[in-house]
């Protein structure tokens, strides 16, 4: 059993006797098997830590019964040295150098060594199970390398978040904790890692992007710390949490861990390896509202009236700025409004009409001069078309300018005992003036992001063509719409729908017409490129009955919509 004991530093570090330095070459047996040494390099916190030598310092040793995979091939016993941070691993068959080596050895993935590239996958388990004083013993991994027959040099791969839940009126225990990126990156499942440790996400099939601290049917007590441990990566918009309780109440909540271990809003997740980055939640159980189908967003209407009212008089309204107020910045110039995702501003936020749980956040993901190139000084933006709704010609909804490609909207839907097979329509709106012509819709099933993006599809100009959902057409676009189909059930969480910019150098500049553009469409002097939320109704006219085209004016909020359907 591999122990690991909780100090108030942050950082793990090994005391090593000299004698671990010396080089130790490994050896043939009688029968020509290998039996390798390894050793634990200064930045180790395991696999178990003897007693405290001095101030926020422990020995790190082996233990009985642990095994390594050296090249694709398992140990088959171990032999503990003196000082314990050295041990003899034997294997079944003859190996040669180099050696690419992890621990424990079923963290290793079959016949996944490279030896061209000295690689090998990991996988970092999705479902950790609680384990008192440490961490689950199949997630602490560890990698080492030789060039020779020397001695196997092991350091630490992952970094571990330890949390304490504590507070929240009652002592009911902790079930689980899920803990995920909020931007949904790779945090489980299988990662490549090069033999000198430097991890790289593997293709999006090999990964997951939630991981889950099973706690066990009684639960563990509050105040008792949990141990998850993820990827050593930067987490730049930080890690949420869905805290399970034995009585069936949750809380979710966003969380920010910078260097020195606290929560903190204003600063993004970098987690090192080899690092405890601790964190202490004050609990407040209580049940997660899910959204009740259909759900509608409220976007705007073209020029004129918001169900008859005049829009220089309409700040009840639900797109308005004075209601949306995580929408936009105080100024498209703000710096600390939405731009190159500035997430801490939480700027590019829209609520639903009826269920103020649903929402949807625009993101800009590019680096700022894919938006802003050399010589020029605009930046994107997100907007009220109309100054908020506050002209009585302009359009009446939220808008974006400067998209680019991979840039998206993601909606969260929170949901309950959401069934597997369900068919979800999305439906949409927009007003596209020389924006990207191709969208695609994306959606999280289980731990795997899926598409309804098909190859062929075709540009207002009928030739060009993309692998996407939507060709959006220039101005008002019809009705658009696609279903998604969800393998996996969700018993209590979120339901995340992506629709993204396939290309931003392919743009729609006419009914029949698109240009291909090498930065987001501008004047000169700023992003210029309309694309507004909004359709093609209630346009000012004497009897309200009809817009210009001669269409029923329908209700603000059926303008985006998710609808279950058979």
């Amino acid at each position: 059993m591999k122990k690991l004991i909780y100090f108030a530093s942050i950082v793990f570090v090994a005391i090593l006797s000299s004698c671990t330095a010396e080089r130790l070459d490994n050896t043939r047996d009688s029968a020509g098997k290998t039996v390798i040494n390894a050793v634990m390099s200064q930045e180790i916190t395991r696999t178990a830590m003897g007693e405290k030598t001095g101030e926020n310092k422990y020995p790190v040793t082996w233990s009985a019964g642990d095994a390594i995979s050296v090249n694709g091939v398992a140990s088959t016993s171990i032999d503990i040295k003196d000082p314990a941070s050295n041990a003899a691993f034997s294997f079944a068959s003859a190996l040669s150098a180099p050696y690419c080596a992890v621990y424990p050895a079923s963290a290793y993935v079959a016949d996944s060594y490279n030896s061209s590239e000295k690689s090998v996958r990991i996988n970092i388990p999705a479902s950790q199970t609680y384990t008192a004083g440490s961490f689950d013993p199949a997630a602490g991994i560890l990698v080492g390398f030789s060039a020779d027959e020397g001695n196997i040099s092991f350091k630490q791969a992952v970094a571990y978040m330890k949390i304490i839940v504590t507070g929240g009126g009652t002592a009911t225990n902790i079930k689980s904790i899920k803990v995920w990126s909020e931007d949904h990156r790779r945090i489980s499942g299988e990662f490549k890692m090069d033999c000198s440790g430097e991890v790289v996400v593997a293709d999006g099939a090999f990964g997951g992007t939630s991981i889950t601290l099973d706690c066990g049917v009684s639960g563990v007590a509050q105040g008792t710390p949990m141990v998850i441990a993820l990827p050593a990566q930067n987490y730049p918009s930080g890690m949420k949490m869905l805290i399970t309780d034995t009585d069936g109440n949750y809380q979710e909540i966003t969380s920010w861990a910078n260097e020195w271990g606290t929560v903190d809003a204003s600063k993004p997740m970098v987690l090192a390896a080899g690092t405890v980055y601790p964190t202490t939640i004050p609990y407040t159980a209580t049940a997660l509202t899910p959204v009740e189908f259909p759900v509608y967003f409220p976007i705007g209407y073209a020029a004129g009236e918001i169900n008859g009212t005049p829009k220089s008089t309409a700040t009840s309204s639900y797109c308005h700025n004075s209601v949306q107020t995580l929408w936009r910045p105080a100024s498209n110039s703000d710096p600390d409004g939405i731009y190159i995702n500035n997430i801490q501003s939480h700027k590019g936020r829209f609520v639903s009409k009826q269920q103020t749980q649903a929402t949807f956040k625009w993101h800009f993901v590019n680096a700022p001069d894919a938006y802003r190139p050399a010589g020029k000084t605009y930046r994107p933006y997100v907007e009220f078309a109309g100054g908020g709704n506050n002209s009585a010609t302009l359009l009446a909804g939220p808008g974006i300018k400067g998209i680019w490609t991979g840039d998206y909207f993601e909606f969260d839907l929170p949901v309950k005992d959401f069934a597997a097979g369900t068919k979800l329509q999305f439906t949409f709106a927009v007003c596209n003036k020389n924006a990207p012509t191709f969208w695609r819709v994306d959606y999280l099933d289980g731990d795997v992001w899926k598409t309804t993006a098909t190859p062929g599809c075709t540009a207002p100009d009928g030739v060009t063509t993309a692998t996407a959902t939507w060709a959006v057409p220039y101005n008002y676009a019809p009705k658009l719409s696609t279903t998604m189909t969800f393998d996996n059930a969700i018993a209590l969480g979120h339901l995340y729908i992506r629709l993204v910019c396939v290309d931003g150098g392919i743009i729609s500049t006419g009914l029949t017409t698109n240009s291909t553009v090498t930065e987001p469409f501008n004047s000169g002097s700023g992003c210029t490129a309309n694309f507004y939320l909004c359709e093609k109704s209630a346009e000012r006219n004497p009897d309200k009955t009809q817009d210009t085209w001669g269409n029923a004016i329908v209700d603000q909020t059926q303008s985006i919509s998710f609808t279950i359907v058979p």
